[in-house]
């Protein structure tokens, strides 16, 4: 597991690179503008059908897909068959709905707009809604081959998308066409689904779509996928409102929650997401095996603390200097400067919880507990909707990314009290050993002192890179002596 969790967080990091070369010239060319307001609310609908459905039909699919598998090959090609089928029919709905109604969601989702700004983004719109059916059987094809254990794929797969999105915003600044950006972002979405089949077809099989959903395990799939939907959509409908109320702020503060949101996506798709990619189908395939089940939920947990603590230090710590480093230039001013780290540490607070709620998630839905996550989800979107209502009146832009974070922290005390109460409170509580209580205390006063260098030597430039260096060189080894130690005494 350690091997394929280092390789598919190499990848991600090599993806993520690539995808904030994207952010960056974006930033360079639009800074926070109408334009870069209207690209990014266009393309957040593709996005959050890929989300909930990546949420939604795949956490049901993998497990049962696995089962089926272990019994009859055949079997589980004629279920992913007929799960491409109804992936293929719910695509193109969507699809149509947002082509038909883009003025109309236009409306809805950028209050604060109004006259050739509001208009773009329909225009926008209408152009993206190609993505949403693009997006649906990408988002099947990579579940395929996460079930059958080919993740790095889902490493890499961003990549030709947002060098293809390069190319299109520069273009359209160039051009003064400012509709080649949702143009550049289909194009983007066909090249990712063209590689994704070739390689499904020659690692995993030819995969048609059949309409055939009359079969218990695509009745068990629905059930489940209906639950799972619903817990996606609350979540997508909360980014959608962080997004309408972006909107309301200032000219530009869309741009500025989703610039803040692409840093906070980068620690949270290289560590959080990798590990749990890795794990999921393991905890799938061992269910009823509650001793294997726990040494490998325990081996994620160890994974998690270890990575996530120091990135989440220095992400706080340091928030105003990474944003700078990755945006400040161009088109991107002092202003835009000051407003995205603060909105990004309201997030990096609350990374180790995120990380948490993720793997306690992947828990419950190995069991066959989908019940559980949506119930949680469905509290946190109530929770996250009404602290944004009150915290953004108090704190502006940034109050948004305090009141994800603070129910994020609410709905993983949650699930933690849900584990002791199934009795599996014991596989996270091994994780309060000396050595990781020490570690963490360790890193937080290793932060501390590497803050104080960096302002000590603020004037210096290069200094903050250098610091950098520096802090994750002695993190690594932190990290190296603590596996070697555990391992010695296993």
């Amino acid at each position: 597991m350690k091997k394929k969790i280092i390789a598919l967080v190499t990848l991600t990091l090599v993806a993520k690179t690539i995808a904030f070369l994207k952010e960056m010239v974006l930033a360079y060319v639009y800074g926070t503008s109408d334009i870069s307001d209207a690209f990014v609310i266009a393309i957040s609908i593709p996005i959050m059908v890929y989300s909930m459905l990546s949420a939604g039909i795949v956490s049901g699919f993998i497990p049962i897909y696995g089962e089926i598998k272990q019994k009859n090959n055949k079997d589980a090609q004629i279920f992913a068959n007929s799960v491409f089928g109804a992936i293929l029919i719910l695509g193109v709905t969507i699809a149509s709905v947002c082509f038909v109604a883009s003025n109309d969601i236009a409306i809805i989702l950028a209050r604060g707009f109004e006259g050739q700004a509001l208009q773009n983004i329909g225009d926008f719109l209408r152009i993206s809604s190609v993505a949403v059916f693009l997006n649906s059987i990408l988002c099947f094809q990579l579940a395929l081959c996460q079930a059958e254990r080919k993740t790095s794929i889902m490493g890499v797969i961003s990549i030709p998308l947002n060098m293809l999105m390069v190319v299109a915003i520069l273009l359209s600044y160039r051009t003064g066409y400012i509709r080649i950006l949702p143009m550049g972002y289909v194009i983007g979405c066909l090249v990712q689904l063209a590689i994704s089949w070739y390689v499904t077809s020659n690692s995993v099989g030819k995969v048609t779509p059949l309409f055939k959903f009359n079969n218990s395990y695509m009745r068990l799939l629905l059930r489940n996928s209906g639950v799972l939907l619903l817990g996606a959509s609350l979540s997508q409908i909360n980014f959608l409102i962080d997004k309408i109320l972006a909107s309301s702020t200032f000219i530009g503060g869309v741009t500025t929650l989703e610039y803040a949101n692409r840093v906070t996506d980068l620690i949270s798709g290289i560590v959080i997401l990798s590990i749990s990619t890795v794990i999921f189908p393991r905890l799938s395939s061992c269910s009823n095996n509650f001793e294997q089940f726990k040494q490998i939920f325990n081996e994620g947990l160890k994974w998690l603390v270890i990575v996530i603590v120091p990135v989440v230090v220095y992400a706080v710590v340091f928030s105003e200097k990474i944003v700078e480093l990755i945006y400040f230039r161009g088109a991107f001013n002092v202003d835009d400067l000051i407003n995205t780290s603060m909105v990004f540490k309201g997030y990096a607070i609350g990374l180790i919880m995120f990380g948490f709620r993720e793997l306690f998630t992947k828990v419950f839905y190995a069991k066959k507990d989908v019940k559980t996550p949506v119930v949680n989800s469905l509290i946190g979107v109530i929770f996250n909707i009404g602290l944004n209502y009150i915290l953004i009146k108090f704190m502006g832009l940034k109050g948004l990314a305090y009141a994800t974070t603070i129910a994020a922290t609410i709905t993983t005390v949650m699930l933690l009290i849900k584990l002791k109460k199934d009795r599996l409170l014991n596989i996270c509580f091994n994780l309060n050993s000396a050595i990781y209580i020490g570690y963490i205390f360790i890193i937080m006063l290793l932060g501390g002192v590497f803050w104080r260098i960096n302002e000590t030597l603020n004037e210096c430039r290069g200094s903050f890179i250098i610091i950098s260096i520096l802090y994750f060189v002695i993190v690594v080894i932190g990290c190296i002596s603590i596996r070697g130690r555990k391992r010695r005494r296993g």
